[in-house]
Protein backbone atom coordinates (compact mmCIF):
# COMPACT_ATOMS: atom_id res chain seq x y z
CA UNK A 1 0.00 0.00 0.00
CA UNK A 2 1.12 3.37 -0.91
CA UNK A 3 2.84 5.92 2.02
CA UNK A 4 -0.41 8.46 1.47
CA UNK A 5 -2.67 5.13 1.86
CA UNK A 6 -3.91 5.62 5.11
CA UNK A 7 -6.67 3.60 4.83
CA UNK A 8 -8.25 0.86 2.74
CA UNK A 9 -10.83 2.96 1.66
CA UNK A 10 -8.12 5.19 0.32
CA UNK A 11 -6.20 1.85 -1.38
CA UNK A 12 -9.33 0.85 -2.82
CA UNK A 13 -9.41 4.83 -4.26
CA UNK A 14 -6.06 4.78 -5.56
CA UNK A 15 -6.12 1.24 -7.48
CA UNK A 16 -8.99 2.35 -9.16
CA UNK A 17 -7.64 5.54 -10.33
CA UNK A 18 -4.86 3.51 -11.53
CA UNK A 19 -7.35 1.56 -13.85
CA UNK A 20 -8.86 4.67 -15.43
CA UNK A 21 -6.76 7.16 -17.84
CA UNK A 22 -7.79 10.73 -18.52
CA UNK A 23 -9.23 10.98 -22.47
CA UNK A 24 -5.43 13.00 -23.47
CA UNK A 25 -3.61 9.57 -22.09
CA UNK A 26 -6.44 7.09 -23.23
CA UNK A 27 -6.00 9.01 -27.11
CA UNK A 28 -2.41 8.85 -26.71
CA UNK A 29 -2.15 4.88 -26.06
CA UNK A 30 -5.00 4.48 -28.96
CA UNK A 31 -3.06 6.45 -31.16
CA UNK A 32 -6.06 8.62 -32.25
CA UNK A 33 -7.51 12.25 -31.66
CA UNK A 34 -9.10 13.66 -28.51
CA UNK A 35 -12.00 14.69 -30.66
CA UNK A 36 -11.85 10.89 -32.10
CA UNK A 37 -12.18 9.60 -28.94
CA UNK A 38 -15.01 11.98 -27.50
CA UNK A 39 -16.83 10.95 -30.57
CA UNK A 40 -16.08 7.54 -29.46
CA UNK A 41 -17.74 7.74 -26.21
CA UNK A 42 -21.30 10.05 -27.11
CA UNK A 43 -21.50 7.28 -29.71
CA UNK A 44 -20.90 4.42 -27.03
CA UNK A 45 -18.12 2.61 -28.85
CA UNK A 46 -15.82 3.52 -25.43
CA UNK A 47 -16.94 3.03 -21.86
CA UNK A 48 -16.00 5.96 -20.28
CA UNK A 49 -16.84 6.53 -16.23
CA UNK A 50 -17.64 10.30 -15.02
CA UNK A 51 -15.35 11.58 -11.71
CA UNK A 52 -17.07 15.28 -11.07
CA UNK A 53 -16.64 17.46 -14.68
CA UNK A 54 -13.80 14.64 -15.94
CA UNK A 55 -14.09 11.90 -18.07
CA UNK A 56 -12.16 8.58 -17.46
CA UNK A 57 -11.44 5.72 -19.74
CA UNK A 58 -11.06 2.15 -18.00
CA UNK A 59 -7.93 0.53 -19.32
CA UNK A 60 -10.10 -2.35 -19.61
CA UNK A 61 -11.06 -0.53 -22.37
CA UNK A 62 -7.72 0.62 -23.83
CA UNK A 63 -7.25 -3.00 -23.88
CA UNK A 64 -9.86 -3.74 -25.68
CA UNK A 65 -9.98 -1.09 -28.10
CA UNK A 66 -6.47 -2.03 -29.19
CA UNK A 67 -7.03 -5.76 -29.57
CA UNK A 68 -9.92 -4.94 -31.63
CA UNK A 69 -7.53 -2.43 -34.10
CA UNK A 70 -5.28 -5.16 -34.19
CA UNK A 71 -7.26 -7.61 -35.70
CA UNK A 72 -8.73 -5.24 -37.95
CA UNK A 73 -5.48 -4.00 -39.34
CA UNK A 74 -4.66 -7.76 -39.61
CA UNK A 75 -7.59 -8.72 -41.68
CA UNK A 76 -6.75 -5.49 -43.93
CA UNK A 77 -3.35 -6.48 -44.42
CA UNK A 78 -4.52 -10.07 -45.32
CA UNK A 79 -7.16 -8.93 -47.80
CA UNK A 80 -4.51 -6.16 -48.76
CA UNK A 81 -2.14 -9.17 -49.48
CA UNK A 82 -4.39 -11.12 -51.60
CA UNK A 83 -5.53 -8.15 -53.83
CA UNK A 84 -2.11 -6.97 -54.63
CA UNK A 85 -0.92 -10.31 -56.27
CA UNK A 86 -4.40 -11.15 -57.97
CA UNK A 87 -3.81 -9.49 -61.41
CA UNK A 88 -7.15 -8.25 -63.50
CA UNK A 89 -7.65 -10.05 -66.07
CA UNK A 90 -9.35 -7.86 -68.33
CA UNK A 91 -9.67 -3.96 -68.00
CA UNK A 92 -11.93 -2.10 -69.80
CA UNK A 93 -11.23 0.71 -72.37
CA UNK A 94 -10.55 3.71 -70.15
CA UNK A 95 -8.31 1.35 -67.18
CA UNK A 96 -6.21 -0.11 -70.31
CA UNK A 97 -6.00 3.80 -71.44
CA UNK A 98 -4.62 4.69 -68.48
CA UNK A 99 -2.66 1.71 -67.91
CA UNK A 100 -0.61 2.54 -71.21
CA UNK A 101 -0.43 5.76 -70.37
CA UNK A 102 -2.26 7.05 -73.94
CA UNK A 103 -5.56 8.51 -74.48
CA UNK A 104 -8.49 6.34 -75.18
CA UNK A 105 -8.70 7.71 -79.01
CA UNK A 106 -5.22 5.95 -79.36
CA UNK A 107 -6.09 3.36 -77.41
CA UNK A 108 -9.23 3.37 -80.36
CA UNK A 109 -6.52 3.55 -82.96
CA UNK A 110 -4.59 0.57 -81.93
CA UNK A 111 -7.64 -1.39 -81.52
CA UNK A 112 -9.85 -0.39 -85.02
CA UNK A 113 -5.87 -1.13 -86.48
CA UNK A 114 -5.55 -4.63 -84.58
CA UNK A 115 -2.35 -3.99 -83.53
CA UNK A 116 -3.84 -4.73 -80.08
CA UNK A 117 -6.45 -7.72 -79.47
CA UNK A 118 -9.72 -7.06 -77.86
CA UNK A 119 -12.52 -9.20 -76.16
CA UNK A 120 -16.39 -8.26 -76.12
CA UNK A 121 -19.07 -9.09 -73.72
CA UNK A 122 -21.96 -8.18 -74.93
CA UNK A 123 -21.31 -4.26 -76.41
CA UNK A 124 -18.45 -4.08 -73.73
CA UNK A 125 -15.02 -3.59 -75.15
CA UNK A 126 -12.60 -5.45 -72.93
CA UNK A 127 -8.69 -5.80 -73.40
CA UNK A 128 -6.64 -8.59 -71.89
CA UNK A 129 -3.71 -8.02 -69.28
CA UNK A 130 -1.40 -9.98 -71.69
CA UNK A 131 -2.11 -7.95 -74.79
CA UNK A 132 -1.39 -4.96 -72.43
CA UNK A 133 1.70 -6.39 -71.28
CA UNK A 134 2.84 -7.76 -74.55
CA UNK A 135 2.09 -4.61 -76.26
CA UNK A 136 3.93 -2.50 -73.94
CA UNK A 137 6.98 -4.55 -73.99
CA UNK A 138 7.47 -3.87 -77.47
CA UNK A 139 9.09 -0.81 -79.17
CA UNK A 140 6.09 0.90 -81.12
CA UNK A 141 7.70 2.90 -83.85
CA UNK A 142 4.50 3.56 -86.42
CA UNK A 143 2.29 6.50 -85.29
CA UNK A 144 -0.96 6.57 -83.59
CA UNK A 145 -3.30 7.73 -86.99
CA UNK A 146 -6.40 6.43 -87.58
CA UNK A 147 -6.32 3.10 -89.98
CA UNK A 148 -6.98 3.56 -93.22
CA UNK A 149 -10.79 2.85 -94.75
CA UNK A 150 -11.32 -0.67 -96.11
CA UNK A 151 -11.83 -1.05 -99.61
CA UNK A 152 -15.69 -2.53 -98.60
CA UNK A 153 -15.77 0.82 -97.03
CA UNK A 154 -15.15 2.93 -99.32
CA UNK A 155 -16.69 0.96 -102.81
CA UNK A 156 -20.04 1.48 -100.32
CA UNK A 157 -19.84 5.39 -99.80
CA UNK A 158 -18.76 6.18 -103.60
CA UNK A 159 -21.76 6.76 -105.39
CA UNK A 160 -20.73 5.91 -108.94
CA UNK A 161 -20.31 2.19 -107.88
CA UNK A 162 -23.45 1.78 -105.83
CA UNK A 163 -25.66 -0.17 -107.90
CA UNK A 164 -29.48 2.20 -108.04
CA UNK A 165 -32.80 -0.18 -107.83
CA UNK A 166 -35.40 0.64 -109.68
CA UNK A 167 -37.95 -1.27 -108.50
CA UNK A 168 -38.63 -5.68 -107.02
CA UNK A 169 -36.66 -7.64 -109.14
CA UNK A 170 -38.26 -10.52 -107.71
CA UNK A 171 -41.27 -9.76 -109.58
CA UNK A 172 -39.87 -10.23 -113.27
CA UNK A 173 -37.74 -13.22 -112.20
CA UNK A 174 -41.08 -14.82 -111.49
CA UNK A 175 -42.77 -14.16 -114.94
CA UNK A 176 -39.23 -14.89 -116.44
CA UNK A 177 -39.69 -18.71 -114.64
CA UNK A 178 -43.09 -18.93 -115.39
Amino acid sequence: MPKFCRSRANAALFMQEQLLCDIDKAARLLFIDVPTLQRWISEGIIRAVRKGRKQLIPRAEIVRQLANKLIVEDLRALIGHKSAHTTVLLYCRRDAAAMLDISLRALDYLLASKRLKRRRIGRKVLIHHRDLERFSASDQLRALRPPPPDESERSTKSPTTSPILDGDNSVDEESNNG
